[in-house]
């Protein structure tokens, strides 16, 4: 395996460069991936403004309710001044999100927005190693990110988020750039008292409020990039179980969020609960699951497919494959993020050919299959390669033939050229 990254991360290197001397286009139509909107560029000057901090910590502490998208909201950013001096604070927040007011530093400050960026000018510049903290307090109806649905067994309504890749600005006040992982995020949903929220991280608390509302208070302390924080509010069942997998110091409990109707978890339970063997065996291949300290789980609700949200993925339904893919994520994609979307193909195709090994623990024929139909699909069009030129173009980011099937197959093709190590 280690002969294995060291080749990858070769390869890496010069598909990078070939590919900024080639590129090649790419495109993608799918249910869910309709979900996630393209965006237009950013301008280098707000990138640079923007790369002048480091966020160590987000707070979200949101209003939101299982029948809207609609919420209210207050961020919290915690960052580092790196490339000083910092003179102007730039961070971005939905249009269509009113900021009802901004706190820098502990002082009320004027702002300006352009498009959905909100820009604050300091009276004073900030040398590197100051500490910068911004609260935002903000309400509207998110244009973005965040979804509604009605979910498929008892007919209840679900609220969750989906903000890969540039949708996170919709909901929260944040820094949408891959190489800036806030160090440990809180996601506290306030909601009435008949839902569960589920997010990243662990419970810490469950407050009961006047009203009938009541508050979940999640934490994680692991580094996490913008697009992996996430919730889910909905009528939910909580069902736990544990994985053991070898070297860790206890067991993992894998919460999961399930629709409230009687119907529900019989009809999942039986691909649910191959999760912990999931992680047990990838835990033996990749090394021991990433944030084994707090835990793994699904919350459930209709988008369309999976969405690989730190600790807590987002999930339509369970199946073998779909559920070894979101998981395999935790370890590519979530604990080791790309730098750009250029280079999605690492995120996917590792996620894509995890279908196939744990397949082949599973049952053997279904892994020839996978195999068979990757390679039906990557060959369909003779041209095509796995980096993306366009990243403002979401269909080309999550190409179906090119990021995830040719991804999954380029790494098949490295593990025989490497003797199957």
């Amino acid at each position: 395996m280690r002969t294995f990254i060291f080749i990858l991360l070769l390869l890496i290197a010069v598909c990078q460069s070939k590919a900024q001397e080639q590129p090649v286009h790419c495109s993608k139509s799918t249910a869910f991936t309709n979900k996630r909107q393209s965006r237009t560029s950013v301008s280098l000057e707000i990138l640079q403004l923007m790369d002048q901090y480091d966020v160590h910590y987000y707070k979200l502490d949101i209003a939101a309710e299982r029948s809207t998208t609609a919420l209210s909201g207050h961020t919290t950013l915690q960052a580092k001044v790196v490339n000083g001096p910092l003179s102007v604070f730039v961070f971005e927040l939905g249009n269509e999100m009113t900021i009802d007011s901004l706190r820098f530093n502990g002082s009320l400050s004027p702002f300006t927005r352009t498009d959905s960026f909100v820009t604050v000018t300091l009276p004073a510049s900030l040398m590197n190693g100051s500490n910068i903290k911004a609260d935002v307090y903000y309400s509207g109806t998110p244009n973005g990110g965040v979804g509604n649905d009605a979910e498929p067994f008892g007919n209840e309504r679900i609220t969750w988020t989906l903000s890969e890749p540039f949708n996170a600005y919709h909901w929260f006040a944040v820094k949408q750039i891959l190489t800036d992982k806030a160090d440990s995020v809180s996601v506290c949903i306030t909601t009435s008292d008949e839902n569960k929220a589920g997010s990243n991280g662990l419970l810490k608390n469950t407050t009961v409020l006047p009203g009938n509302k009541i508050r979940y208070e999640w934490k994680s302390n692991y580094p996490i990039a913008y697009y992996l924080i996430s919730f889910t509010v909905g009528k939910f069942i909580d069902y736990t179980i544990y994985a053991n997998p070898a070297g860790a110091p206890h067991t993992i409990p894998v919460v999961n969020y399930i629709y409230s109707d009687p119907a529900a978890l019989p009809y999942f339970k039986t691909e649910l609960d191959k999760t912990p063997d999931m992680i047990e065996t990838f835990s033996d291949l990749f090394g021991l699951y990433p944030f084994h300290e707090e835990k793994y789980g699904h919350c459930t609700a209709p988008i369309g497919g999976g969405m690989e949200h730190q600790t807590m993925t987002t999930v339509n339904d369970f199946f073998t494959g779909l559920t070894a893919h979101e998981l395999a994520h935790q370890w590519f994609g979530d604990h080791v993020t790309c730098a750009s979307w250029k280079d999605i193909w690492l995120n996917e195709g590792f996620a894509s050919y995890s279908e196939y090994l744990y397949h082949q623990t599973d049952l053997a024929s279904n892994a020839q299959d996978w195999l068979d139909n990757a390679h039906q699909e990557a060959t369909s069009v003779p041209t095509g390669s796995v980096y993306v030129d366009d990243t403002t173009n979401t269909g080309r980011i999550f190409d179906s033939r090119l990021t995830y099937k040719k991804g999954g197959l380029l790494l098949h093709m490295l593990r025989f050229e490497i003797n199957d190590d």
